[in-house]
């Protein structure tokens, strides 16, 4: 399927990322001291994007570029402003129950994030398998990671789809 799924972009919460972010950096500025981090994801930080989670993707890659241009604006006043950006996490979104070297949970997630504030400079990959997934992403040709994570997307689909159709078959003969 090309493009399917598809959906205006989540407007509001860009919108509330890009006012909440000025909202709290006057202050910041003023006061010569702060940090903010936003979350982005490797779906809109990978070269090749999320294929099969284009509005995902664009929402994600919006929040780092933000991210990136205020880092600039405001460094020379002592305020830190990064984009943290996760892989998979153990989550009901990503639907992994065990955490594995990969895959950690959100609290050792969000425990190297906070260790890697004001680390590095507006992107930061805090997870050290994460970063490592992003160094070695980064160095194959583009096509390639495109290729790779779509059929990774597609086999997560399919494995869906198969799953949605046998809980429906399940509730069919409970009736």
């Amino acid at each position: 399927m090309l493009v399917h799924h598809c959906c205006r972009p989540p407007i509001a919460r860009l919108i509330v990322t890009f006012d909440f972010t000025f909202m709290i950096i006057i202050g910041m500025v003023e006061r010569k001291r702060g940090a903010i981090i936003n979350v982005s994801s490797v779906a809109g930080h990978m070269t090749c994007g999320g294929p099969m989670l284009s509005t995902y993707s664009g929402t994600k890659a919006y929040v780092e570029a933000l991210t990136k241009s205020i880092h600039y604006e405001v460094a020379s006043k002592n305020v830190i402003v990064q984009a943290h950006i996760p892989a998979f996490v153990t989550t009901k979104l990503s639907k992994i129950r065990k955490p594995n070297l990969m895959t950690p949970t959100p609290d050792a997630w969000v425990k190297s994030s906070l260790a890697m504030l004001g680390v590095g400079g507006p992107t930061v990959v805090p997870y050290f398998m994460h970063f490592v997934q992003d160094f070695f992403s980064a160095c194959i040709p583009e096509w390639v990671a495109g290729k790779y994570v779509l059929n990774l997307h597609q086999g997560i689909q399919k494995r869906a789809l198969k799953k949605k159709e046998r809980e429906a078959a399940a509730e069919g003969k409970k009736e």
